[in-house]
């Protein structure tokens, strides 16, 4: 997929990359807002859609009805809890990652998540 350089798009990575709370679209749109108050809700929504097909973030869905993003493409699991909807990254064991790395190589996946869903500490 070849798309132009945008400084934009460029600034929502960055700001995606320095979070490590799975923020929403509208999460990051105010953070952004922050660096270029011209920013537009529907640019954020635009570009963080490039950047999932570009395989730079990953969305996390299951969350309530917001979607999250994650700047870490790395093969690794998510924690959601299903009462607020917060989202925690969750280590895999190293056989657990040597499988899914595997099944992502033979199948020709973009990505692999497993997704686990627990009350987190708040909502306990």
């Amino acid at each position: 997929m070849k798309t132009n350089y945008s400084s934009q798009r460029n600034l929502v990575e960055q700001v995606l990359k320095s979070c490590c709370d799975h923020p929403t679209a509208e999460m990051i749109y105010l953070r952004c807002k922050q660096e270029n108050p011209n920013i537009g809700l529907a640019t954020v929504y635009r570009n963080l859609e490039i950047l999932e097909k570009q395989n730079k973030i990953v969305k996390v869905s299951g969350t309530k009805g917001k979607e999250r993003y994650d700047a870490d493409v790395s093969i690794h699991s998510h924690c959601i809890c299903p009462q607020c909807g917060c989202v925690v990254d969750v280590e895999c064991s190293e056989g657990l990652l040597n499988i899914l790395q595997e099944e992502k190589s033979e199948e020709g996946y973009d990505s692999v998540h497993i997704t686990y869903y627990k009350k987190c500490k708040n909502c306990k």
